[in-house]
């Protein structure tokens, strides 16, 4: 004779159910960091990303504080795919992006890149025409060992643009984080073979001012050696414009996610990037 069901049958539920979905789950190294850009105290722009990395997929989550209007919508790099989607929460809609679409991409703005400010080819380009230092002409000069910022440990650096003082870093190493810094490394170049025509462009077209703030993973886009290893705890750099570029940790780690965490969400219309940018590219024009 079965007894009457207690208690026991509620845990006994929720163990099977908890314990479906961590078979499911997948161990997730991430990122979280805050960048402002502000001049005193005024803050222009806030957002808030986080990073998410399993394999050779990536995952950026953006959320933006300011201006709050601002669209910042998330990026999903596939490495299996060789594909980055771009997507927009609040239309639903995901641009993917493919190496062939980047190259057909920098071959329809390179031009634009080297109009002048009134769309002439011979107007003067924004690159000085100069080859880029492969480090940004930036050094560093180690100012404290160990510094605690909030929960991390830290080294202080200061951050020098070809002889002036430009802001400070507080750089902490991957493993102190409990990350892996090959596997980051890996993804990000994985990431750069599929952007290189596309990043070249751009490069060549806004010079220098690519390296304003200096940064590992920008610079591994580009094909450069970073500047630094490990991440930055705390980065504050003076821009030309006269603002600041202020980067904060904010966690950083691993945890336990499903896989819908890299996959594109389901009901979202997925369009090519050319289809998605066609009426504002060269030789287009926009539909009535």
């Amino acid at each position: 004779m079965c007894g009457r069901p207690d208690g026991r049958w509620g845990w006994t539920l929720g163990l099977l159910v908890i314990g479906a979905l961590g078979a499911q789950a997948q161990e997730v190294q991430y990122v979280k960091t805050r960048i402002a850009f502000q001049a005193g105290s005024q803050v222009r722009h806030q957002q808030v990303l986080q990073v998410y990395l399993s394999g050779l997929n990536m995952r950026i989550t953006a959320e933006c504080l300011k201006p709050p209007e601002a669209e910042c919508p998330d990026s999903l790099y596939l490495g299996d795919e060789k594909a980055l989607y771009i997507i927009n929460h609040p239309r639903k809609l995901v641009m993917k992006v493919t190496k062939a679409d980047m190259d057909q991409l920098s071959q329809l703005i390179a031009p634009l890149l080297q109009a002048g400010p009134e769309g002439s080819a011979k107007g003067p380009s924004r690159s000085s025409g100069k080859p880029a230092p492969a480090d940004g002409g930036w050094t560093l000069r180690k100012v404290r060992p160990n510094v605690r910022v909030g929960s991390y440990t830290c080294d202080e650096y200061e951050l020098r643009r070809r002889g002036e003082s430009r802001g400070t870093a507080c750089i902490a190493s991957y493993g102190s984080l409990g990350l892996d810094e090959a596997a980051f490394t890996a993804v990000i170049q994985d990431l750069a073979r599929m952007t290189e025509s596309f990043v070249r462009v751009f490069r060549e077209g806004l010079g220098e001012e690519i390296d304003e703030v200096p940064n590992p993973w920008t610079a591994i886009l580009q094909g450069k050696q970073p500047l630094y290893s490990g991440l930055p705890v705390r980065q504050v750099v003076r821009l030309s414009t006269g603002e600041e570029s202020v980067s904060e940790l904010l966690a950083a780690g691993r945890q336990k996610l499903t896989p819908a965490t890299f996959q594109v969400p389901p009901g979202y219309k997925v369009v090519s990037v050319l289809e998605a940018l066609g009426q504002f590219l060269p030789g287009n024009s926009p539909k009535p």
